[in-house]
C-alpha cells in the first residue's frame, strides 16, 4: 500500500481538515508514483463510506469496533497500529488536529516510524519525498527528509492544501 489517509469524523461528518490531508496525499502519489487508500475507524462508519468512496483513491479501508465509539489515545492508537502492521503503507497521513497530536506520536513510538508533524508543503526531489515545516513563529521553512524504509507519519497543517482540490473518483470498499 502507497498512501494511508486516515480520515476523521466530526459531527457526524469527515472532518473538513482530513479531506485536506486527502488533497496532500494526493499531491504526493501524483509525485512519487503511488496509490492513496483512505481508513474509516469507529464503531459504526457507514454514514462515512459513501462520502469516502467518492473520492479519487484506491479503496476505502475500514476498522469498525464498538471499542472505538469514543476517541481514547490508547485505543486509537492500537487500532492504528494494527492497520499499519496489516497493510505496510509507505505513508501514513492525517490532517495535524488535537486529536493527530494527542495520538500520532504513540503511534511512531508503536510502529517505530518517524512522525513529521505540521508539515505545510511536499515535493519529490530526484523522486524521494521532501516535507516542509514551518519554525520560529514561521519565519523559517525547514525541509525534512525522512531517512530509512520503515516509512513515515505525516500531518498537515490546516489549509496546507485546500478541501476543494480533492479529486472526486469512485473507490471500492473493503473491512
Amino acid at each position: 500500500m502507497g498512501i494511508l489517509v486516515i480520515l476523521e469524523q466530526k459531527e457526524n461528518s469527515i472532518h473538513r481538515m482530513s479531506l485536506e490531508a486527502v488533497a496532500g496525499a494526493q499531491d504526493m502519489a501524483d509525485k512519487l508514483n503511488m496509490e492513496v487508500s483512505v481508513l474509516l475507524m469507529g464503531a459504526d462508519v457507514s454514514p462515512h463510506v459513501e462520502k469516502a468512496q467518492e473520492l479519487e483513491i484506491k479503496e476505502v479501508v475500514i476498522a469498525q469496533h464498538e471499542l472505538l465509539n469514543e476517541y481514547s489515545c490508547d485505543g486509537f492508537s492500537e487500532a492504528v497500529r494494527q492497520v499499519i502492521e496489516k497493510e505496510s503503507p509507505d505513508y501514513v497521513v492525517m490532517a495535524h488536529t488535537y486529536m493527530v497530536r494527542d495520538f500520532l506520536p504513540r503511534v511512531s513510538a508503536l510502529t517505530g516510524a518517524p512522525f513529521v508533524p505540521d508539515v505545510v508543503s511536499f515535493q519529490a526531489i530526484d523522486g524521494e519525498p521532501v516535507f516542509t515545516k514551518q519554525m520560529f513563529n514561521s519565519k523559517l521553512g525547514s525541509d525534512i527528509v525522512v531517512n530509512g524504509s520503515q516509512g513515515a507519519l505525516i500531518s498537515f497543517q490546516s489549509a496546507a492544501y485546500q478541501a476543494d482540490s480533492v479529486r472526486e473518483g469512485n473507490a471500492a470498499v473493503r473491512d
